[in-house]
C-alpha cells in the first residue's frame, strides 16, 4: 500500500464531533471530515480552529482547495 498524501487545511472551529467524523467550519462553509482521512498526528482537533492534515484526494473531491494552508 502506498504512502498517503496529506495536505494542510486551516479551519475555524469544530462544530460537532462523532465517533467517526468532525463537522468543521471553514468560514461560512460547514464540512464533514471523516476521521479516516485525517492524519492521526493531528487528532484530537483543537475546537477553536487551527490546522489539520487531510488526505489530498478528499480535499480535491470536496473542493476544499480554498482552505489550504
Amino acid at each position: 500500500m502506498g504512502q498517503k498524501e496529506y495536505l494542510s487545511l486551516d479551519y475555524d472551529e469544530v462544530i460537532h464531533e462523532t465517533e467517526k467524523a468532525y463537522l468543521l467550519a471553514f468560514g461560512d462553509l460547514q464540512q464533514w471530515l471523516p476521521k479516516s482521512v485525517v492524519d492521526p498526528e493531528f487528532m484530537p482537533l483543537d475546537e477553536d480552529g487551527g490546522e489539520v492534515a487531510v488526505e489530498a484526494w478528499f480535499i480535491h473531491k470536496q473542493e476544499l482547495e480554498d482552505y489550504l494552508s
